[in-house]
Parts: C-alpha cells; sequence; structure tokens
C-alpha cells in the first residue's frame, strides 16, 4: 500500500538501509562474538575502543559498530521501551545461516527460529540485550553471492504509530509496503522494506536516551542516500530543514558525509552519502574525522576536503 498523498522528496532517495551502531558494556567481547558467532569480518578498531563489523569489504561503510558505553551507562528493557525493538541482517548462504544457530546453540543461547513468510529467521539478543535478527530465504537455490551478509532492516516501537509512520514518509520519502505477521507497518523505498514500526502499548515506557547522556544500546541506525554526491546531501539536508526536523550534528567521516537528526521519538538516525573511494584508498584508519559540515550544507561555503581533493587530482 505505497503512500500516495505525499510527494516524494527530489534531489536524493535512500538507497539502502545502512548499519547500525549500539553502546555496550564490553565492545572487545560483543565484537568477538559477533564475530565468532555470526562471522562478521573485522574492519577496524579505533583507540576509542569502536569495532567496526562487516561482511562487505567493498562498501564504504561498516554493517554494525560497537562502542563502548560511557561509565554509570544501564540498559532500557527491549520488549517494552520506546525506540530500537530490533535489526534485521539477511544471510545470503543458507549454510552459513545454519552454522550460525549451531554456534549459538553451543554457546547455550537458544535461539529462537522458525519459518515464515518465506524465509527462515533466528532471533536472539546480545550480550547486553538487545534484540538481533538473522534470516535467509527459505528455499534452496537462492543463494546469493557475497557479501555473506547485507543490513536489511531496523524495528522501531513508536509512542505514537502513526505520527512515526508520517514522519518517514515526510522525511525519507518512504512508502508503505504492507504489514509483517506481527502486524508492523513495513516502510521502504522502490519496493524493498527497510524500516519496520510497531505501537508501543505502554504509554509509559521510557523513550530512547540520546548523545552525550549514557546508555547502553543504539546509538543510531543510519540509511544511505543516493546519488553519492553532496549535492544530494545538501538538498536532503534542506528538506529536513525544511520540515523542522531537529538535526542533531552534520560530519565528514571520510569514507561517508553524514546527517544525524532525531525522530519524534527521538531516535538517533543517520543518512549519509558515500565519499570517493580514492580519497581515502591509501588510510589504514580512515574514521577518524570529525569535521563539522554545517557551513557546507548551508551552501555557505564547499566542504574542506572537496577542494583539497580536488587539488590533488
Amino acid at each position: 500500500m505505497a503512500s500516495k498523498h505525499r510527494s516524494k522528496p527530489k534531489g536524493f532517495k535512500v538507497r539502502k538501509a545502512g548499519h547500525l551502531v549500539v553502546r555496550v558494556t564490553d565492545p572487545a567481547a560483543t565484537a568477538a562474538f559477533f564475530q565468532e558467532v555470526i562471522g562478521f569480518g573485522r574492519k577496524g578498531v579505533l583507540q576509542r575502543g569502536m569495532h567496526f563489523l562487516t561482511s562487505d569489504f567493498d562498501d564504504n561503510h561498516h554493517m554494525l559498530l560497537v562502542r563502548p558505553a560511557k561509565p554509570g551507562a544501564t540498559a532500557q528493557d527491549a520488549r517494552s521501551a520506546v525506540g530500537m525493538a530490533g535489526v534485521s541482517y539477511q544471510f545470503t548462504d543458507a549454510a552459513a545461516f545454519d552454522r550460525a544457530i549451531d554456534r549459538l546453540c553451543a554457546r547455550g543461547l537458544s535461539p529462537l527460529v522458525d519459518e515464515a513468510e518465506g524465509k527462515r529467521s533466528l532471533r536472539f539478543r546480545d550480550p547486553d540485550g538487545m534484540p538481533f535478527e538473522f534470516w535467509c530465504q527459505a528455499q534452496k537455490g537462492h543463494e546469493m553471492s557475497n557479501p555473506l551478509l547485507r543490513t536489511t532492516r531496523v524495528t522501531f516501537r513508536a509512542a505514537d504509530l502513526a505520527r512515526s509512520v508520517a514522519f518517514y514518509e515526510d522525511v525519507f520519502g518512504f512508502d508503505q509496503l504492507g504489514r509483517d505477521g506481527e502486524g508492523r507497518t513495513l516502510m521502504g523505498a522502490d519496493g524493498t522494506v527497510m524500516l519496520a514500526l510497531e505501537q508501543a502499548t505502554d504509554s509509559a515506557a521510557p523513550r530512547p536516551r540520546v548523545e552525550p547522556e549514557p546508555f547502553i544500546g543504539m546509538e543510531h541506525f543510519a540509511f544511505e542516500l543516493a546519488p553519492d554526491t553532496f549535492e544530494a546531501l545538501r538538498a536532503f539536508y534542506r528538506h529536513i530543514k525544511a520540515l523542522n526536523v531537529e538535526i542533531h550534528h552534520c560530519v565528514d567521516h571520510i569514507i561517508t558525509n553524514s546527517i544525524y537528526f532525531l525522530d519524534p521519538d527521538r531516535n538517533l538516525i543517520e543518512g549519509y552519502i558515500n565519499c570517493p573511494r580514492e580519497r581515502f584508498r591509501d588510510m589504514e584508519h580512515p574514521y577518524g574525522s570529525l569535521e563539522a559540515l554545517d557551513a557546507a550544507l548551508e551552501g555557505k561555503c564547499e566542504p574542506s576536503w572537496m577542494a583539497a581533493f580536488a587539488a590533488e587530482k
């Protein structure tokens, strides 16, 4: 059921669900868990204890980043709190999916495994209690080429479902794509589901906490924008400013240029474009830059990296 009453934003579109960043109690142990059990590879580690995990080393970005929670941080109950209710990754190889189930069982975790809607899925909670889903096609012969894993969607529990649906229709131009077997509203672009929304049943449920507050759980979820031009990111910036969306910060990450903003429930969301790979091809670890992009997005100047990159070429 595509939304027809809203005009689509111009100058950009959402290409895919990108990555999840979580604050955890023990980043090294959590990163090792996802590497050993699921099969993620490590893309790098920053001195601040950030572990970048992926299965697609040809992509600019990671799929999962785990970083340390601040002292005194506590976790909310992901089964009832407003905010992230789950994140989903697809296995492109059924044998790897089965191996992940065996490894989880070997650790005594007893994942929930089922088959419905043409897919096999396993659900479990990470060492800090955050919910994850991994799935593969139920029918044999659907195995795809690398990468082993793909980020498919994030699920948010909303205080006001209609408000959140309207927000993501307006901000990203998402369509409503029906409901899943659990009644969640599915949203995305070009027929691809990237977001699921469900109604919170407890009106007093806690809301997401946002930096600089201490917390354990989702820090933000990212969506990749297209095309990979700064003008597309500028169009997105102007679009959400016109909607009076609360912008948290805008930053050059070297591998990407990113805008972080808050949805109606204060989930921190990132919209990003990929930067040219030539910019960071020879860097051992290109994730360190945090240069602000606000002036460039306002059209007052071009981002400094673009001038330097052009001069080098």
